[in-house]
């Protein structure tokens, strides 16, 4: 049977993972710490970021993080809320309107040409 690769890329991993178990070789290792998970918004803040922040309909909003306009409803009712990518997202667009319009924009663009 021919060796592929990424066959042989398998066999050399766990080869090297069935020595490191046996303490036969060290691996090398990498800490990092990671950011607290982003605070959650309440369905006002949701409502202020939107309206206020961005100057956008739930229409727009829910283009811009692609979700439903069904979604961005029940956020700012407080029916649900955002996770994820979408709370990070908003997480910016509070901090950095501009920023998020521009980038999400940019985007946008480029998947549509």
């Amino acid at each position: 049977m021919k060796k592929t690769k990424l066959g042989e890329a398998l066999i050399d991993g766990l080869e090297s993972a069935n020595k490191w178990h046996k303490g036969q070789i060290t691996l090398r290792t990498h800490e990092v710490s990671l950011p607290d998970a982003p605070k959650t918004l309440t369905a006002k803040e949701i409502q202020n970021i939107r309206k206020n922040k961005l100057k956008m309909s739930q229409a727009v909003l829910a283009h811009f993080l692609t979700v439903s306009d069904k979604t961005i409803k029940a956020w700012e009712q407080g029916d649900s809320s955002p996770k994820g990518p979408a709370l990070i997202l908003l997480q910016l667009a509070k901090k950095n309107p501009e920023l998020f319009i521009s980038v999400r924009t940019e985007i946008i663009n480029k998947n549509a040409g």
